[in-house]
């Protein structure tokens, strides 16, 4: 149910994997907070086939944005710098 709403939603495997490992560690924990026994709901969780060329790359962020954001950021003078 988990898995085909988000692989629904044309997210990549990996970003599923992620996500899955992401929500696996937060029972985990609430798990051993509360001790419960190990919740292992999300191993072993098929996929399906590994494409390839199915996945896409993302494209760098161009450096015309990057200067408009620390040009931004310079002039907010952030101390994020």
């Amino acid at each position: 149910m988990v898995r085909d709403s988000l692989l629904s939603r044309d997210l990549s495997k990996a970003s599923v994997k992620r996500i899955f490992g992401t929500i696996g560690a937060l029972l985990n924990f609430v798990g051993r907070e509360f001790d419960l026994p190990n919740i292992s709901s999300f191993t072993g969780v098929y996929l399906g086939e590994g494409n390839p060329q199915a996945e896409s790359r993302r494209l760098p962020i161009p450096i015309s944005h990057i200067k408009s954001v620390r040009g931004q950021c310079e002039q907010l003078d952030d101390e994020g710098r």
